[in-house]
């Protein structure tokens, strides 16, 4: 009888839940991940004469420790790197370079010239040509210290809410 109860609650407790989990059309909940990587900034603030995502780190431009931490990421799926026009041909011979379309598909796209005509121009590219079933993380480039944990925290939060950042 005791074991009844407990399982009636259990089963209560994840009805409750499952409703508050967002489904995609499918009703599935692990779908893939298109990372943004926004790099097309000036780095006007920074007073220097290389822009910040190009600054050397580790003995590589500092947006590849972003970009490589999305390649390991085996939830991602697909990574845009909204550039600046006038970069696009140098982060494609980096790509290139590191060998990176061989373990995801990466995409370069032109950035705006402000930040959010970047992402929307990502948005777009990823509506015309790439998955939009799957979920969107954009991340600033020149922000190169985040963890894996810290994306699937992020991940494991889009079950319950459309959208999530960390603080």
């Amino acid at each position: 009888m005791e074991t009844e109860k407990k399982d009636r609650k259990t089963d209560r407790i994840e009805k409750e839940e499952n409703k508050r989990i967002r489904k995609d059309k499918n009703g599935a909940v692990n779908r893939s991940v298109t990372a943004v990587i926004l790099m097309a900034g000036s780095g006007k603030r920074m007073h220097t004469e290389e822009k910040k995502q190009f600054l050397p780190l580790c003995g590589k431009p500092l947006f590849c420790a972003s970009v490589e931490r999305f390649i390991s990421w085996l939830r991602c799926e697909e990574l845009l790197l909204v550039v600046g026009a006038e970069d696009k041909e140098t982060v494609d011979g980096f790509v290139q370079q590191e060998g990176w379309r061989k373990e995801k598909k990466i995409s370069i796209v032109e950035g705006g010239a402000e930040r959010f005509d970047s992402v929307a121009a990502a948005l777009h590219f990823i509506e015309e040509k790439g998955n939009p079933e799957n979920y969107v993380f954009i991340h600033d480039a020149a922000r190169p210290f985040f963890t894996e944990d810290l994306l699937e925290r992020l991940y494991k939060e889009l079950q319950y809410s459309k959208a999530v950042i960390p603080g």
